[in-house]
């Protein structure tokens, strides 16, 4: 793994572990993924599960720019493996660097542990991310999506 990231002047990663902090991760989450503003029922969803997860094996990290929470990741330990998931960058935060140092540093905690096997999924956007980073594709997992179609506004 790629270590020696360049530090961005005002970029700060924190742990979530309470209400205020679990609902900021949400927040910034889905204005990373580009969740719409309505479906208040994806925040509420991911705000809960925080609320009830083992924070032994289930670590969610918030990248903050100037006091601002700008990306997410989410680390869950299991089987001695390390998985990363929820990388997310809110789009004016983007391409600065952010999404490689939120996706590294949950993964340099994991290996303070004893973790010595990363893992992620990545969608087209994050793939060279994560390969500048060292990770290799070793599979390729389809997606389908459900959207519904959009009513006329005439």
């Amino acid at each position: 793994m790629k270590e020696n990231l360049p530090a961005l002047e005002g970029f700060s990663i924190r742990l979530a572990q309470d209400d205020v902090s679990w609902g900021q991760w949400s927040s910034a989450m889905a204005l990373g993924f580009e969740v719409p503003p309505s479906y208040d029922f994806f925040l509420d969803g991911w705000h809960n599960l925080l609320r009830h997860v083992d924070p032994e094996t289930t670590l969610a990290y918030t990248g903050w720019m100037n006091d601002k929470p700008v990306a997410t990741s989410l680390l869950f330990l299991s089987a001695g493996v390390a998985g990363i998931y929820s990388v997310a960058t809110i789009p004016e935060a983007r391409r600065k660097g952010i999404g490689a140092l939120i996706t590294q540093y949950p993964l340099l905690q994991a290996r303070s542990m004893g973790y010595q096997i990363g893992i992620l999924q990545s969608s087209e956007m994050g793939l060279s991310v994560y390969r500048s980073l060292g990770f290799k594709e070793y599979c390729k997992i389809s997606m389908y999506r459900w959207q519904p179609e959009r009513e006329n506004a005439g």
